[in-house]
């Protein structure tokens, strides 16, 4: 499956996890973002 097709159909997945699964799926959610994507803050001067 692509990267694409995984974040387009994440709530799926995240729904089927929660019905069977007593992890906390929020914190997955969180988890699996943070190590995907990585938000560097830049600061300007104007």
């Amino acid at each position: 499956m692509s990267i694409k097709l995984s974040i387009e159909h994440f709530h799926k997945f995240a729904s089927v996890l929660r019905k069977n699964s007593t992890m906390d799926v929020n914190k997955f959610e969180k988890n699996c973002t943070s190590k995907i994507l990585k938000v560097k803050k830049e600061i300007r001067d104007f």
